[in-house]
């Protein structure tokens, strides 16, 4: 099954923003979440909706949200734009936790 990914939300991200990413085909498995090419922690991951946050040093300015499913081979996109690092003092984004620890 290909992925679709119909909502990415914010599409305009700062690091430790939470990300939540609907659609289909993403899989009962934990594939991964790369933001403009940097792997991006994920909990929880289900088929239809995957929760992330932006992880330091993700790359100012356009890009993508790449869903890579378990299989390794299928993936999918959706366009965002990096506004770059929050401040030191907004606390108003808290990172999830990888039970993973990717």
């Amino acid at each position: 099954m290909a992925i679709t990914i119909t909502s990415a939300l914010p599409c305009t991200l700062r690091a430790n923003d939470v990300i939540q990413i609907v659609g289909t085909g993403f899989g009962a498995v934990k594939g991964k979440v790369t933001i403009n090419g940097v792997k991006a922690p994920c909990a929880p991951w289900t088929d239809t909706a995957i929760q992330c946050y932006v992880p330091m040093g993700v790359p100012g300015g356009g890009g993508n949200f790449v869903v890579t499913h378990a299989d390794g081979v299928t993936t999918g996109s959706a366009p965002m734009t990096h506004q770059g690092q929050r401040a030191p003092h907004d606390t108003s984004a808290t990172p999830v936790k990888d039970r993973d620890h990717d």
